[in-house]
This record gives structure tokens, sequence and C-alpha cells, in this order.
């Protein structure tokens, strides 16, 4: 017998509607008081931002990054068109 999967992915597209970034989250921990999913979410958003302002920096920068740059980073390109989609995913096991 499979498992059954969930979890949640996220993609951020640019103005033009084409994909910068994607990351997911499976992780079966969560924090306290928050149910799987929304310890999921919390994690794969942080994640995404990460990942986006990192594909945008130099190698230098984007090694030494904190989670509060990659949040300004990000309020600065939402502000100027760039989207961020997350959605959950679950996957049937099978016998």
């Amino acid at each position: 017998m499979t498992e059954k999967l969930s979890g949640v992915a996220a993609v951020i597209t640019n103005p033009d509607g084409h994909v910068v970034a994607n990351c997911a989250n499976f992780e079966r921990q969560t924090y306290g008081g928050f149910t799987l999913e929304e310890g999921q979410m919390i994690r794969v958003r942080r994640a995404i931002k990460r990942r986006f302002a990192e594909g945008h920096l130099n190698k230098w920068l984007a090694e030494n990054i904190s989670d509060g740059f990659a949040e300004h980073f990000w309020d600065h390109a939402e502000r100027v068109g760039y989207q961020l989609h997350i959605f959950p995913i679950s996957t049937q096991g099978e016998d």
C-alpha cells in the first residue's frame, strides 16, 4: 500500500505570466497550534520568497540574505506586478 502524500506548492510569476520561481513542501511536522497544511503553507511562503530573491541576486549576496530581506524583496516585486500562487497538492496512495 502506498502512502498518501499531501503538501503545498507555490509558484511566482512575473508580470508577463512566466514562472520565475517554484517550491513545494511535503514535511509532515507543523508548528504548535497550526494544522499540518498551515505549517506547510508557512514554510512554502518563506521558502519561495527566499528562492525568488536568491534567483535575482548575485552569488555572494544570495548566500547571505535573511528571511527579512527576502520578504522586503518580495514586497517590492509584488508592487511591480509579480504574483505568488499557492495551492495544495494531494496524491492518493494506490494499493
